[in-house]
């Protein structure tokens, strides 16, 4: 096998980075090798770990923005060939190989606290190390979820106050409207007993006008009306016409359209002359039977006194 691993003193460690699993095409690497075996006697390697995974999840998106299994460029300007390592005595060492050795990259990287160290990845990409202690990022963590806490305790008490508040005020809402409305009742009142006040003050004058009114309104109809029927005498003929079909005049005295014949019969006064109707045949009858049979005429008003029991004939 030609894998870079294969040409370390530490296999099972570098077989699982990126940077082991690629094949000896390039000569002169000998030196990285080295260097590789060296890194791990220096900082005491325990395991290579992943990034997407507990704490060297969170170091990644702290110092490189990103939750990639592989950070290159793209994620940070200088990030490149990135690697994490986790010591024996419970530290992690970053490692960043870009293909920048220019010392404006140089004292970047120093400025944020990195190192430069010997070449691990190839000739030409300069390698940088960056040692941080596991328990720090681990309160840091602790520091930051506590933080988050706080925060979303504190957001609810601001969504309870803003709750209560908003209830408050439309409680005083209400109340106020409730007012408002009570003000308005009154003010309704007062304007009622004013017009009764000035109704009964004056009476007659506002029934005068109200007569005034209604009659000149009349006057104005009837007008209109005779212009309008001037004007068309056939329409006019035409209505009298039908008028007079329709209209027909009850025994009842009652005047009646062809429409409301039915709906008069259940009155109380068609009913009550169609008894009395039927009250006086019936009385008629009754005389016509008490009727003296010589001159005609009922027991009452009989003078030939055939209708007397004590008559008796030749």
């Amino acid at each position: 096998m030609n894998n870079f691993y294969n040409f370390t003193n530490y296999p099972n460690i570098f077989k699982n980075c990126y940077w082991g699993n690629h094949q000896d095409s390039e000569q002169g690497l000998e030196h990285c090798y080295a260097n590789r075996n060296f890194f791990v006697k220096e900082y005491k390697i325990d395991k290579v770990c992943k990034i997407t995974s507990g704490v060297s999840k969170i170091i990644a998106r702290k110092y490189f923005n990103s939750d990639r299994e592989w950070i290159g460029t793209g994620t940070v300007d200088w990030a490149d060939h990135v690697e994490i390592y986790k010591t024996k005595d419970n530290k992690k060492v970053i490692i960043c190989s870009p293909y920048d050795k220019s010392i404006e990259l140089y004292l970047e990287l120093t400025k944020l606290g990195w190192m430069r160290y010997n070449d691990l990845y190839t000739n030409s990409a300069a390698t940088y190390i960056l040692v941080i202690d596991e328990m720090k990022i681990k309160e840091e963590i602790i520091k930051e979820k506590l933080i988050k806490k706080q925060n979303i305790i504190k957001n609810k008490q601001k969504k309870r106050e803003e709750l209560v508040k908003n209830k408050l005020k439309k409680i005083n809402e209400k109340r106020e409207q409730k007012k408002t409305q009570a003000e308005i009742e009154k003010q309704k009142e007062e304007a009622i007993k004013k017009q009764k006040e000035y109704y009964q003050k004056n009476k007659e004058e506002i029934l005068k006008r109200a007569k005034q009114y209604s009659e000149q309104k009349k006057k104005l109809r009837e007008k209109k009306d005779d212009e309008w029927f001037k004007k068309n005498e056939k329409v006019k003929k035409h209505i009298n016409f039908k008028n007079e079909q329709n209209i027909k005049v009850c025994g009842c005295g009652s005047v009646i359209t062809k429409g409301n014949i039915a709906k008069h019969k259940r009155t109380k006064k068609h009913i009550n002359f169609i008894n009395e109707q039927k009250r006086v045949q019936a009385e008629i009858e009754n005389n016509e039977n008490d009727r003296c049979e010589e001159c005609g005429r009922g027991d009452d008003f009989c003078r030939c006194g055939a209708g007397s029991p004590f008559y008796e004939s030749d």
